[in-house]
């Protein structure tokens, strides 16, 4: 039989300060942080009359990003953990056939701490505090109570069968050192030793690095000659926390080939007020994506009026698309402009129509590629 020297609250609390720390440790963690570096592209073609954008159309270097190589996986990952357990333990040859009263079960408590190679093979160690057996017999016509326990330090080799991503089955092997204690009204007896033990379990992953599982462990062969021999059945519920390193995910894209884009932005009859802003949105998107992209902008004017007149309206018109731009976020050095006025037209003034057509601001976005290397704002 064994003495019982730690009690089952002091258990309970320790596995309350060990759940704390551990509540405290996940509080900071800051999870599975992940690094994209891909660059969208926006490979459309748009065309129409008037000051809607021409666009050829950006396109990629390789038509798709192509993915680098990504970091080892989940089956590939180790890490340390550390947790504990309580549960109900079952002797099974604690009392000899003479007793009068035999109280075989008692509550069970463990720590432990482990390595996990892969998600097939993890290495723990775990404290273990089986609990009391008690047995009354009879002596001299009196009722005399013998009290044994049994605690030790397991090590044992873990197996896992991944069920899903969430939920495997576990099986274990290994070795548990013993020290049992025996104690009457006329003797205390100590001893230790070592026994083999063998176990399967489920365990169930609650997030990134907290899992819980339910377990089964035999010890064979606990105790000797002196203070009693037995095996023992037991049963346990237990937490870990698992300290996982940071999932960086980095994806590599190939190189991006902005193409060559122009549109004009028309005005009104002797206005500088941009008609359709909206028109813009896509200078503003490329030049702000990509710092390396830079646009070109050419003030028009028709010939009606005089050339110093239409010379002072195209130079507003030119300051109106460029202000636009740079309110919207563009830097002011992707932007160059010039301002040609009446001097020069796109098309003859010889119509309205046509007047109306050389009444603009040219938007030139020139080719550019933006190396797979270096990121968008």
């Amino acid at each position: 039989m064994f003495q019982h020297r730690n009690s089952v609250k002091k258990w309970l609390v320790t596995i309350a300060l060990i759940a704390s720390f551990l509540q405290a440790t996940h509080a900071e963690d800051k999870g599975r942080e992940q690094i994209e570096k891909n660059s969208p592209a926006d490979n459309s073609s748009q065309s129409e009359e008037g000051n809607q954008i021409e666009e050829e159309g950006q396109t990629e270097g390789d038509d798709r990003a192509e993915e680098g190589e990504q970091p080892k996986g989940d089956d590939q990952i180790s890490y340390f953990y550390i947790g504990g357990k309580l549960g109900l333990n079952i002797y099974q040859h604690s009392c000899e056939s003479w007793s009068t009263s035999c109280d075989k079960e008692d509550f069970a408590a463990g720590v432990f701490a482990g390595y996990q190679f892969n998600n097939m093979f993890a290495l723990e160690m775990t404290y273990l505090d089986l609990g009391d057996a008690t047995a009354t017999y009879m002596q001299n016509t009196t009722q005399q109570k013998y009290t044994g326990s049994m605690t030790g330090i397991d090590l044992s080799g873990l197996a896992y069968l991944n069920i899903s991503d969430d939920f495997s089955a576990f099986a274990r092997a290994g070795i548990f050192h013993w020290q049992g204690e025996n104690s009457g009204p006329y003797h205390q007896r100590k001893a230790n030793g070592f026994s083999p033990t063998i176990g399967a379990g489920l365990a169930y992953q609650l997030s990134e690095r907290w899992q819980v599982r339910a377990a089964y462990q035999y010890f064979h062969g606990l105790g000797d000659d002196e203070i009693g021999g037995t095996n023992a059945n037991l049963a346990t519920i237990g937490i870990s926390y698992q300290f996982k390193p940071e999932t960086i995910t980095v994806i590599e894209t190939a190189d991006i080939t902005l193409e060559k884009v122009t549109f004009a932005v028309l005005f009104d009859f002797d206005k500088s007020k941009i008609v359709q802003p909206e028109s813009l949105n896509a200078v503003v998107n490329r030049l702000t994506l990509y710092p390396q992209a830079t646009v070109s902008l050419t003030a028009y004017s028709d010939t009606k009026g005089s050339v110093k007149y239409n010379f002072k309206l195209s130079e507003r018109r030119l300051k109106s698309v460029h202000q636009y731009l740079i309110d919207r976020g563009v830097n002011k050095d992707q932007i160059t402009s010039k301002n040609l006025g009446s001097s020069a037209s796109v098309i003859d003034n010889n119509s309205e129509e046509h007047r109306h057509l050389n009444r603009l601001v040219q938007v030139l976005l020139p080719a550019v590629t933006i190396p797979s290397s270096q990121e968008q704002k």
